[in-house]
């Protein structure tokens, strides 16, 4: 029997879980001292990995099964958030990593304002979402397959760039580098799987 946490396992069948966490190795550079929210952890997957990278993690989720999921595989510095503000003080965090959560809030905007609050003044956040635009042949397919965004808990599909960019800078949050991962191929298969499995 296997006594590997189901989220580990998750992880080993899961290409696009291992595409982020290849992202996040390359990208993310945690100092010893560093303080940083997981901010959308569901499961806590991905926290699971990025403790390992060092620093003083906090993970966050709004759901409460969600938390308590990750409380199981993290055993501490979970927290529940609400949907108002974050509860945290003012330049709380070195850095905030935040993926794929943004997407599922009515208030994205409100949320990176408050993002922008809790960094520390040369603080550096790490956002995923997923991208949409007219282009984006999978985004349309989606819908005709029976996945449409309230399955995913989604109140959009994802951000065009610019989009994007304009809410980042609005907030206070200045972008300095993008880099995109999850291509079509990945993207493809995933929708394949979510299909069968519904």
């Amino acid at each position: 029997m296997n006594e590997e946490p189901w989220q580990l396992q998750m992880v080993k069948r899961s290409l696009k879980k291992r595409e982020k966490l290849k992202l996040l190795e390359k990208h993310l550079d945690i100092r010893p001292d560093d303080v940083v929210l997981d901010l959308g952890c569901a499961q806590g997957i991905l926290s699971y990995f990025l403790r390992k990278k060092g620093g003083h993690w906090v993970s966050a989720d709004l759901d409460l099964v969600n938390c308590k999921t990750s409380l199981d595989l993290l055993k501490n510095n979970i927290v529940q958030l609400g949907t108002d503000s974050l509860p945290f003080k003012n330049g709380s965090f070195d850095k905030v990593v935040s993926l794929d959560y943004l997407e599922h809030l009515d208030d994205d905007e409100g949320c990176l304002e408050e993002i922008y609050r809790i960094l520390k003044k040369d603080g550096e956040l790490l956002l995923a979402t997923p991208r949409t635009g007219r282009v984006f042949l999978l985004n349309k397919l989606r819908p005709f397959l029976g996945m449409k965004m309230e399955f995913y808990g989604h109140k959009r599909e994802g951000y065009s760039l610019k989009d994007l960019n304009r809410k980042l800078e609005t907030s206070g949050i200045i972008p300095v580098q993008r880099k995109s991962f999850s291509r079509f191929f990945s993207e493809f298969l995933v929708l394949l799987l979510y299909f069968f499995y519904i």
